[in-house]
């Protein structure tokens, strides 16, 4: 064999080999890339290594803070685990970090707030943190598209398994108009034991009949007749308080929101209790937040044992979602509420299931301002008629 074959066949066989690593070194070398992580946590997924999918991400945010995508790997992963409440801590930190972001002109890479909301919302339900879950789906659902409003609905057609899910469902059912499953929860509500139950199953049904069937004037007997009938429940006399307000009645809310305020074992929480803090105008009678912050009241509960919070509120829609606002005890995070639908509206929170302490550090915390500059509408939250009882 000549030199000039023996050449030949080792070009070739070289050439041959080359073909074959290429693709290989190719795959190692995008491994490499910082934005290829995705690939390799889906890999280890794929495999069913979910915690080596979590460092991956874990590792990349050390990298590049704002990555928010690698969050979404983190929290998939951990929801894979069955890590539910902590994938939910995650999307909340997601929504922490944006504003941030954006006040530094940082890129937040891979945000996508329908997305973090509507997971936000599947991994808060999954968690069993139904009134929470309710909440956040329903700002998800103004938030993104219609698919995904599609796919968020899907919630309520479970059959609730506990009067609190089943509170959160009617909640969902009167945003999308669900007739049929709103029922079927409100069988599931009426056999809570807890006083407040009552109260609860009355604003919910005149809730649905005002804004779904438009029929005021069972809506509004339904609110008078709870009135007489809880006398010991400031909760129907703020929701009849709102429906009367809507109508344009001043006179008669006024009163009622007095008799709510002075019932016996309720503790009002004046706005004037209220810490300062920019953006925050507080008078007599509302606390009103124009921008994001957080409000601290520091207070005695009194000597009746309070496990729910009561108030009147006002949201103002921008870019088609409004207002969230977490309400805290201290530093823990008690639940967010999402202040949508008819203005004001009256939300009953049962917060302390086991009783309030005796002295609480109360926090309201405006999460979510935004500003449309084309139609000039701004996110703000005005409150009144706090109340513990």
């Amino acid at each position: 064999m000549t030199a000039r074959v023996v050449l030949f066949v080792v070009l070739a066989a070289g050439f041959t080999a080359g073909v074959f690593a290429v693709p290989r070194l190719s795959r190692e070398f995008a491994r490499l890339l910082p934005d290829n992580y995705r690939q390799i946590a889906a890999e280890a997924m794929a495999r069913g290594d979910f915690s080596r999918a979590r460092m991956v991400a874990e590792k990349r945010l050390e990298r590049s803070y704002y990555d928010i995508a690698a969050h979404y790997v983190q929290a998939e992963a951990m929801a894979r685990q069955g890590q539910f409440a902590e994938a939910a801590d995650v999307m909340k930190l997601v929504l922490k970090k944006i504003p941030a972001a954006r006040a530094r002109n940082l890129p937040a890479l891979g945000f996508d707030e329908p997305k973090t909301l509507g997971l936000l919302a599947e991994y808060l339900w999954a968690a069993g943190r139904f009134t929470e879950a309710g909440e956040i789906a329903r700002a998800a659902i103004d938030s993104g598209s219609a698919m995904q409003a599609r796919e968020i609905s899907d919630a309520v057609t479970r059959m609730p398994q506990s009067p609190e899910e089943a509170e959160a469902v009617a909640r969902l059912a009167i945003k999308l108009n669900r007739r049929k499953e709103f029922d079927r929860a409100m069988t599931v509500v009426a056999s809570s034991r807890r006083p407040q139950a009552s109260a609860s199953r009355a604003l919910l049904e005149a809730s649905f009949l005002e804004c779904n069937d438009r029929d005021l004037t069972t809506a509004e007997e339904l609110l008078r007749a709870a009135v007489a009938r809880l006398p010991a429940d400031p909760a129907p006399r703020l929701a009849l308080a709102a429906f009367l307000e809507r109508r344009g009645a001043t006179t008669e809310p006024a009163a009622l929101r007095r008799e709510a305020r002075l019932t016996t074992g309720t503790r009002y929480v004046p706005p004037s209790m209220f810490s300062m803090a920019p953006g925050v105008t507080i008078t007599s009678d509302v606390l009103l937040m124009s921008r994001n912050a957080e409000l601290t009241a520091r207070l005695s509960t009194g000597v009746f044992r309070v496990t729910d919070l009561l108030f009147t509120g006002r949201g103002s829609s921008a870019l088609g979602v409004y207002p969230l606002m977490a309400v805290k005890a201290g530093e823990t995070e008690l639940v967010r509420i999402y202040l949508d639908g008819l203005q004001p509206v009256v939300g009953v929170w049962r917060l302390w299931p086991d009783g309030a302490p005796k002295m609480l550090d109360l926090k309201l915390e405006f999460l979510n301002d935004a500003y449309d500059p084309f139609t000039r509408s701004d996110r703000n939250i005005a409150l009144s008629d706090l109340i513990l009882y």
